[in-house]
């Protein structure tokens, strides 16, 4: 299993879990829980011993931010987003960390005119190798391209993660509703929306 299934509005199964996305390490060893109720946190669980070891909160954010996550070898990018896309923010979880204030600040992505002022973008990322992605998620509800008048921009952007810059975009005529990272290879997977009310492919 290269990513645990969502599990919405409940608990991981797990004492002392309780998350909106679960992510286990590539050796199975580790399992990261983002949660982003009440503000971006996450929850560290070392599955070889069954227990939760670490609970890690951003305590330095302000308004309404939404947590991703993603593996790169031994070390999990933990990523929060902005509700309005303005800001991001990105940390490079050890398993010595013991709080998430060091960050840095990732560029926004490039948003799309003719919608809302208010309109919410969930983003994610996924990381293959040392590449780091951010995207925009399509097709569940929420989906910008309903409220926007004109085309909201798909694909995805490579982020140097010592910077934060975003270096590449890449697919931007693919609306992604997951990209899910191949294990032995640098490669991505995807379920791309067709269209907000649409069908995946």
């Amino acid at each position: 299993m290269n990513q645990a299934a969502s599990i919405p509005g409940g608990g991981s199964g797990i004492k002392g879990m309780s998350n909106d996305r679960l992510y286990v390490s590539p050796d199975g060893h580790w399992l990261s829980g983002v949660r982003s109720f009440r503000g971006p946190a996450l929850d560290v669980d070392d599955l070889v011993q069954g227990s939760l070891v670490r609970q890690l909160m951003c305590t330095r954010l302000e308004g309404d931010w939404f947590p991703s996550g993603a593996w790169s070898g031994d070390h999990f990018y933990f990523y929060a987003s902005k509700d309005d896309g303005s800001s991001a923010r990105l940390w490079m979880v050890s398993r010595s960390m013991t709080d998430l204030v060091e960050s840095i600040a990732v560029d926004p992505m490039v948003r799309s005119l003719g919608c809302p002022p208010n309109s919410f973008a969930h983003e994610e990322i996924a990381a293959t190798r040392n590449n780091l992605f951010v995207y925009e998620v399509f097709g569940f509800i929420g989906d910008r391209r309903i409220g926007c008048s004109n085309l909201v921009q798909g694909g995805a952007w490579l982020v140097d993660s010592s910077n934060g810059q975003l270096l590449d975009h890449v697919a931007s005529d693919l609306h992604f509703s997951v990209l899910i990272p191949e294990q032995e290879e640098p490669a991505l997977y995807s379920l791309s929306s067709w269209g907000p009310t649409g069908s995946l492919r």
